[in-house]
């Protein structure tokens, strides 16, 4: 009875609910998120038991990324002193872009300047 077990159609639960099937990379999303940590339980097949991800070996890849408060925060500013160029477009676009990305996006489009 080992402590390896595939990445794949695992079983977690979160909060005391059962979640799952779930894949590598669904875990890795919730991990990002702040959803699934190592205090989180597994179902371990071989021991067929619940145990903390944190204790199975396979899940350091999932968890060796930077915890969500340590990813990087960066802010685009999109500005010109002419109406009509593009700006909001520009924005919108790099936006669903960056959401496409699995990036949490922002978007604040506003005449600071008011009208002429």
């Amino acid at each position: 009875m080992g402590n390896s077990m595939a990445l794949e159609n695992v079983y977690i639960k979160i909060k005391d609910e059962q979640v799952g099937p779930c894949s590598s990379q669904e875990l890795k999303k919730l991990v990002a998120a702040g959803e699934f940590s190592q205090n989180d339980l597994v179902y371990h097949e071989d021991s067929e038991e619940w145990v903390k991800a944190g204790h199975l070996p396979d899940f350091r890849t999932v968890f060796a990324g930077p915890a969500p408060s340590e990813r990087q925060k960066t802010v685009y500013a999109i500005g010109s002193g002419k109406g009509g160029v593009g700006k909001t477009v520009l924005t919108a676009s790099l936006g669903i872009g960056l959401a496409s990305l699995d990036n949490q996006v922002v978007i604040v489009d506003a005449d600071l300047g008011g009208a002429n």
